[in-house]
């Protein structure tokens, strides 16, 4: 059983690493902006910092099957715990 804030700092661990998302991206990722599906995970940004034209980017995430997937983290802690979906992840 994992302790909420714990599994939800691994989630943003892993979501970093695996998405190469620097901090303010990060910072700015709602729970909106993740869709999990069965063999991968989309993760859309809606501005980085050397996008010129402003228009977002969407991240592809495939599931590993490893006790490090992300994909397999972040659906446990969707589906485990009560996520609103305008709040910061």
């Amino acid at each position: 059983m994992y302790i909420p804030n714990v599994l939800r700092f691994l989630v943003i661990i892993l979501l970093g690493y695996t998405g190469f998302l620097c901090v303010n991206e990060l910072q700015s990722l709602r729970v909106q902006d993740i869709a999990v599906f069965a063999e991968y995970m989309s993760i859309t940004i809606k501005e980085r910092k050397k996008n010129q034209y402003r228009e977002g980017h969407t991240i592809l995430v495939a599931k590993s099957g490893k006790c490090t997937c992300p994909v397999s983290t972040t659906g446990n802690y969707f589906n485990t715990f009560t996520v609103v979906l305008l709040v910061p992840l």
